[in-house]
C-alpha cells in the first residue's frame, strides 16, 4: 500500500525543533524555530512545517485565515500539557486548512472550563498517520463543524464522557465525512481509520 503525505501546495518550507530559536532561527533545517505557536503565526498561506524529533508542548495552536501543512518526523510528540488542564490542542477557522501528518498526541483534556474538545475544526481539517493516546473529553477528541478527512489514525487510552458516540465509525464508509461530529471512543484499544478521501 502507498503511504503518502498530505500537503497543500507547496509555498514555503519551515523547520521547528525543540532545541531550536525563535529569536534566533530563521526557520530553516539549519536554524530551525523552537515553538509551534510562533511558526504557525509566521507562516504563509499554503506553508509546510516540519517538526524535527522531539515533544512539543502545546499551547492552544490557532489556524486562522491560511492553510498549513504540519508533518512530523518520527518520534514527534505533541503533548496537551500533561492533560491536567483543559487544552485546545488546536483550533482551525472557518476558511482555513490544516493537514496533520506522523504525530503523536497524547494527554488531551477537555473537560473543565467549557471546553469540551481539545480539537475543534472550522475549516478543512486533514489528519494522516497519526496516533492519540491518553485523552479525556466531554464531546469527543475532535468537534467537527465542517469537513473532517482521516487515514490510519488510531487509538488508545480514550476516556469520552458523552455517550452519543458513533458506535458503528465502520459501517459509515469513513472516506472523507461533511457535517460529522466525530467522537473517539473507548474501544478496548481503540479503533483504526484505514481510508480516507485525500483528493
Amino acid at each position: 500500500m502507498l503511504s503518502v503525505n498530505v500537503a497543500f501546495a507547496d509555498n514555503e518550507t519551515i523547520y521547528v525543533s525543540s532545541d531550536g530559536s525563535d529569536s534566533l532561527g530563521n526557520g530553516t533545517a539549519d536554524n530551525p524555530y523552537q515553538t509551534l505557536n510562533f511558526t504557525i503565526e509566521k507562516a504563509s498561506n499554503n506553508s509546510n512545517i516540519y517538526l524535527k524529533s522531539g515533544t512539543y508542548n502545546s499551547t492552544g495552536y490557532e489556524i486562522a485565515n491560511k492553510s498549513v501543512t504540519i508533518t512530523g518526523e518520527d518520534g514527534v510528540v505533541i503533548d496537551g500539557c500533561g492533560g491536567k488542564n483543559s487544552q485546545l490542542m488546536f483550533k482551525v477557522n472557518k476558511d482555513s486548512s490544516l493537514a496533520l501528518n506522523n504525530i503523536k498526541f497524547v494527554n488531551g483534556n477537555a473537560t473543565k472550563g467549557g471546553m469540551l474538545s481539545p480539537i475543534i475544526n472550522d475549516g478543512d481539517l486533514y489528519i494522516n498517520k497519526c496516533y492519540f493516546n491518553n485523552f479525556s473529553t466531554i464531546d469527543g477528541v475532535i468537534k467537527n463543524n465542517n469537513h473532517l478527512y482521516l487515514n490510519d489514525v488510531t487509538t488508545s487510552n480514550l476516556n469520552i464522557d458523552w455517550d452519543d458516540v458513533f458506535d458503528a465509525l465502520n459501517e459509515v464508509g469513513y472516506d472523507g465525512v461533511l457535517n460529522l461530529e466525530v467522537n473517539f471512543s473507548k474501544y478496548g484499544n481503540g479503533f483504526e481509520l484505514e481510508t480516507a478521501d485525500f483528493s
